[in-house]
């Protein structure tokens, strides 16, 4: 059986040990492509061009090269975990959502703090009380339903806008 994989050259964005583990485990024929910035530059305009559409990440990026390493197997179809984080609620949008809901009832800035703090972790990393605030100030913003059934991307799309403008 053949896998499949991209991996990054960024270690903060590799899945790749995880991915050899499964590969190893299942004894897999594994193929990997790994993903740098200028590979993400080179190939974003052949990626608009095939998905004919505007696009506002470079996220199609990876798998568009992954494609063309499927291709070069000669693979012609191909089972994929595209949506997978969707499903299972993997992306921090989804948690940020719940957080986003859960703040509207909370009044204590410290006790908000601390909940964005459980999810962000490396927050003590960061700069400290000044982006404890911002993220504070952020969740506040967002964290009223004002367009039903949009509050899950209502960031996004406040975000979008103001690029457009």
């Amino acid at each position: 059986m053949h896998t499949f994989s991209v991996g990054f050259e960024s270690d903060s964005h590799d899945e790749g040990p995880f991915q050899h583990v499964v590969s190893k485990m299942y004894e897999t024929n594994h193929h990997e492509r790994k993903i740098s910035s200028k590979d993400i530059v080179e190939n974003f305009s052949d990626v608009i061009w095939h998905a004919e559409a505007p696009l506002f990440r470079t996220a199609p990026v990876p798998m568009y090269l992954l494609a063309q390493v499927v291709q070069s197997a000669g693979i012609k179809v191909v089972l994929t975990g595209e949506g997978a984080d969707e499903t299972f609620l993997g992306y921090d949008l989804f948690r940020e959502t719940l957080l986003r809901q859960d703040l509207a009832d909370i009044d204590d800035q410290e006790q908000m703090l601390e909940r964005i703090r459980s999810m962000y972790r490396y927050m003590g990393d960061m700069d400290g009380r000044t982006n404890e605030v911002s993220m504070l100030r952020y969740f506040r913003q967002y964290s009223k339903e004002r367009q039903p059934g949009l509050f899950p991307m209502r960031p996004d799309l406040h975000w979008a806008a103001l690029r457009l403008d």
